[in-house]
């Protein structure tokens, strides 16, 4: 007996769920494959709070490998404006909410990755992991980084390629070693193609 095709609704109906599903994905910062668990019992004055509380801690459980002088030792709890080396700051949309708005890790020779879930703390202005051991790549979720205007990433392992992503950052100008360079095109071509076995200090 022949198999008969699927009514057309019900492929209309698969294909809506389909693309659905790919909105909401498109909508979702890139993961890192590891999930953590939110307390429910803990309460954050805003939703820019959560989310820097999820990147943190995603940070911490899954990314980094090793904190010799344990300065993420009191990352506990929901008051992320308390962990060490974590700043927070007046939203610039909305004084009376209060944002991470820098992140100072230099020196801490803490060893481990940068997650995509560091995306989520779209309202930082300062990223200072200078003299680290942090490697791997630049995720492009900073892109989401729509404030940032002090980068440093010196002094650790990274490799590849220079990060495209910091040239799509909304600035000027971006400094590299003590020399100011134009974000022109061919200049983006140049650095991209760069092959870095580390980073100087970049200030954008």
């Amino acid at each position: 007996m022949p198999t008969m095709p699927p009514p057309l609704s019900l492929l209309l109906f698969s294909l809506s769920l389909l693309l659905l599903s790919l909105s909401s994905q498109a909508q979702t910062p890139a993961s890192s494959g590891q999930t953590v668990t939110i307390n429910p019992t803990f309460r954050f004055q805003n939703p820019s709070l959560r989310r820097a509380y999820y990147a943190l801690q995603t940070w911490k459980k899954f990314a980094i490998f090793s904190d010799p002088f344990n300065q993420t030792g009191n990352w506990i709890g929901p008051d992320v404006c308390h962990y060490n080396g974590v700043f927070c700051a007046p939203s610039p949309s909305d004084s009376s909410l209060n944002v991470v708005a820098g992140i100072d890790l230099n020196h801490a020779d803490i060893a481990g990755y940068l997650p995509p879930e560091l995306g989520l703390l779209s309202d930082l202005a300062l990223f200072h992991i200078n003299s680290n051991r942090f490697c791997g790549v630049v995720p492009p979720t900073f892109k989401r980084m729509k404030l940032l205007f002090e980068l440093d990433l010196s002094n650790n392992r990274f490799v590849g390629h220079f990060p495209a992503v910091v040239l799509k950052l909304p600035l000027s100008s971006t400094w590299i070693s003590g020399s100011m360079t134009s974000k022109a095109p061919f200049l983006q071509r140049y650095l991209t193609s760069l092959w870095m076995p580390y980073f100087l200090t970049i200030t954008v």
